[in-house]
């Protein structure tokens, strides 16, 4: 691994587990195994390393959706939606730190940098957004869910990510907990979109 990488590598580990005004770079430089000076050569500052990390984050995690639902090419949308959300469950109990990252720095951003990850959010968000808008465009020409209006239903979906994400906040230790909450959030959800969801239903849009 190059000087820059393991940079990178030992900062993330460190702003995660120590937030970031408790991460010097004279630690960061200490872990990785050279003079704070050295650090100067990759990155302008603390605020360009971290900053560079957070956008990292985010890419990475749009980069791993990719990947799954380019998998997924021939399946139904109902398949697509479920098994992106299992495979964010499987991402995030996976990529420990860059979810521990992720999530102090989504919830308690460092002082004057809030802007910038709501940026670099917000980036990420948009790309992640451009796959499900392919889904739910084909599942409605498909009619397999109904024809409501693509942002609705994207943003339904999002919230539904977001929500089981906050689960594994509390029950990441307790996979047949995180796997009942799954499926049962899951199953609502579908109910209301898919073609066959109730004219009651339709009301509430």
């Amino acid at each position: 691994m190059d000087t820059k990488s393991k940079i990178r590598e030992v900062a993330l580990k460190l702003f995660a587990d120590k937030g970031y005004e408790q991460t010097s770079l004279s630690t960061i430089a200490s872990e990785v195994g050279i003079k704070t000076p050295s650090i100067y050569a990759f990155f302008k500052s603390k605020e360009d390393l971290f900053l560079t990390i957070s956008e990292e984050v985010f890419i990475h995690h749009y980069e791993y959706i990719r990947m799954v639902s380019d998998d997924l090419n021939n399946e139904t949308a109902e398949r697509k939606l479920l098994t992106i959300l299992e495979e964010m469950y499987n991402y995030h109990l996976k990529e420990e730190t860059k979810t521990n990252f992720y999530r102090r720095f989504m919830m308690f951003s460092p002082e004057g940098l809030d802007g910038p990850i709501k940026e670099a959010f917000i980036k990420s968000d948009v790309l992640l957004s451009s796959i499900l808008s392919e889904i739910f465009t084909q599942a409605i020409e498909q009619n397999e869910v109904r024809p409501l209006e693509a942002d609705k239903l994207i943003n339904s979906y999002l919230c539904l990510m977001d929500g089981l994400f906050l689960q594994l906040f509390y029950y990441s230790k307790e996979p047949e907990a995180l796997e009942r909450r799954l499926r049962s959030n899951w199953e609502i959800y579908w109910a209301g979109i898919k073609k066959e969801a109730s004219v009651q239903l339709k009301e509430l849009f």
